[in-house]
């Protein structure tokens, strides 16, 4: 089976009845947390609490290197254990979800369901951070509008 990572609205993702070689990436905003209601079957999950931003603004959560470094390390270990299938979900599953799963395809190999373009929209500033943190921070690309 050829490795895929998928992207998907909350609701969606709460539908997911997981096999045993899936895994979630569950983002969220850091308030709304406890309305997440995920499947209790998913074996392997990582959790994070970012708002959708891409500067930071007082009062919110802006994505960091540290928030980076745990998908990188929960993608190295998923990968350690032959995970097939990782789900990312956010609120809308178009912006954060969208960002970590191209990541995931560009970085990780895993395929999408169709090709993400960089002219699409999705929050590069989380997909630029994973980048820098993948790369050791040696790595500094900035894109603007295409």
């Amino acid at each position: 089976m050829k490795k895929q990572v998928h992207f998907f609205a909350q609701y969606y993702a709460e539908q997911v009845d997981p096999a045993s070689n899936w895994a979630v990436i569950s983002i969220s905003d850091p308030t709304m947390r406890k309305e997440v209601k995920l499947n209790p079957n998913w074996r392997y999950k990582l959790e994070l609490d970012f708002h959708d931003i891409d500067t930071e603004f007082k009062g919110f959560t802006l994505f960091n290197n540290d928030m980076a470094k745990q998908i990188i390390d929960f993608m190295q270990d998923m990968i350690s254990k032959d995970i097939d299938v990782i789900v990312v979900h956010c609120w809308a599953g178009q912006s954060r979800s969208k960002a970590v799963a191209k990541f995931i395809s560009d970085y990780f190999g895993y395929l999408t369901t169709y090709p993400i373009r960089w002219d699409e929209p999705f929050n590069k500033h989380v997909y630029n951070i994973l980048q820098e943190t993948y790369s050791g921070g040696s790595l500094k690309i900035q894109y603007g509008n295409i």
